[in-house]
Order: C-alpha cells, then sequence, then structure tokens
C-alpha cells in the first residue's frame, strides 16, 4: 500500500509516517514532500518511509528514474527535515487557503475553484472572461501573473482557467485576488 502525504496539512495528528514506521505496517510505503507539506516550492525534495529491503530497492529505482539532486540542495532538505517547525509555512499556507475559499465565494460565479484541502496551487475558473489569451494579457497588464490552463496545459477544457498559486505572502495574494476580479468585471 501506498500512502501520499505530500497534501498532509494537519500536524495534530499522526500521519502515516508514524503510523507506518511505529506499528509496524510491513506492506506500506509513505511518501511526502517538502514542497507540499513545508511550503517551500523549488526543493524537490520528499521522503519515503518503508521497511529496510523495500528501501534499499526504492533507493536503486530511485538512482535510475530520478534527477540527481545537488548537494546544496540535499544539505539544505536535511536542514530542514532536522528542525521542520521552524521552515513550515502551514499556518500561512492555511490562512491563504481560507482567504481564498472566501474570496473566490463571493464572486458572485465570477470565478470558481474546486476548495483545496491541501497543496499551494488550485485551478481557478473564470466565467464570462473573454478568450484565454487577451483574459491573460488583461491579467498581466494589471500585475498578475497566472498560468493559463488551457493554453500551457492542453486539457482539453474549453473553459478559461488559469493555475493559481497560494503560497506566498498573504497581502500579496488578497492584492492579485482584486486586480482579477477588477480584471473581469471589466
Amino acid at each position: 500500500m501506498i500512502i501520499d502525504e505530500v497534501f498532509r496539512t494537519s500536524r495534530d495528528s499522526r500521519s502515516a509516517s508514524e503510523l507506518g514506521h511505529h506499528d509496524g505496517c510491513r506492506h506500506v510505503v509513505v511518501i511526502g514532500s517538502l514542497s507540499k507539506v513545508y511550503g517551500l516550492p523549488g526543493l524537490r525534495l520528499g521522503w519515503v518511509v518503508a521497511e529496510a529491503e523495500r528501501l534499499s530497492r526504492l533507493r536503486t529505482l530511485q538512482q535510475y528514474f530520478s534527477l540527481t539532486l545537488g548537494s546544496f540542495t540535499a544539505q539544505l532538505g536535511g536542514v530542514v527535515l532536522r528542525d521542520p517547525e521552524r521552515f513550515s509555512r502551514a499556518d500561512l499556507i492555511q490562512a491563504n487557503r481560507e482567504m481564498l475559499v472566501e474570496r473566490i465565494a463571493a464572486t458572485s460565479g465570477r470565478m470558481a475553484i474546486s476548495p483545496p484541502l491541501g497543496g499551494t496551487t488550485v485551478c481557478l475558473s473564470i466565467a464570462d472572461g473573454g478568450p484565454e489569451n487577451d483574459l491573460f494579457e488583461r491579467l498581466l497588464d494589471s500585475g498578475v501573473l497566472l498560468a493559463p490552463g488551457v493554453r500551457c496545459f492542453d486539457t482539453g477544457h474549453l473553459t478559461c482557467w488559469f493555475r493559481l498559486g497560494y503560497g506566498g505572502a498573504s497581502d500579496d495574494l488578497d492584492r492579485g485576488l482584486s486586480r482579477i476580479d477588477q480584471v473581469i468585471a471589466r
């Protein structure tokens, strides 16, 4: 069984990593990520909890299938994992997530999201914003950079949507959401 903790947000409950490690769950493999759990984008580091023999086999496979980390990145990851609370941005991300959900709900259907349970990005659908490329340019002119969904991710959706990151400063997110709403209202 594989348990993916990449979007785990609760620090109060026992994580699957703790259960797999301490309760002798031989066939459980738990994976996690610093970029999602701790809001440290760009740090492509994570962890695996499993029994020793399985870890050894995974390490061999990892050497063949993964990009090699630079020594600086690996050392930085070690520092973060030794004192994760010092580096955690979980409270900021949770506050931003709550702000995002409230602000989108207040737009009376001009914008929509699937309320995120974790992570630091969300797909933002925009109703009646016009063609995606035009809206992208108007948003960019207003100082907001969002990754266009249809243009960049080629999902086949006809709806205009963008990838919005909410892992930064709360004031910036608040300003950005206001600008998006103003651009759509025009």
